[in-house]
């Protein structure tokens, strides 16, 4: 359940299995289906991945993600939300 960004499909959270309990953490709610793929950019779809895994308290499998992130100052900023 891909989604599609300029005809190439990313990798999402709702390809790793998110939990209702994650959703609420990740989005503070519910977030449907359409309303993640409208917007999503490549380096939006690995932050969540990247918070996922931290939420899951597997920070190997969170750090790959974050090293996905093109945009430096994005990533600098995500991870320093997570202190690492």
């Amino acid at each position: 359940m891909s989604a599609i960004l300029n005809n190439k499909k990313i990798e999402t959270v709702f390809d790793h299995g998110v939990t209702q309990s994650e959703m609420d953490s990740l989005f503070g709610g519910e977030e449907s289906y359409a309303d993640y793929y409208s917007g999503i950019s490549l380096d939006d779809a690995y932050a969540d991945l990247y918070f996922l895994y931290e939420i899951r308290n597997e920070h190997n499998q969170a750090i790959l993600f974050l090293n996905r992130i093109s945009d430096e100052s994005y990533k600098n900023r995500l991870s320093m939300r997570c202190n690492h």
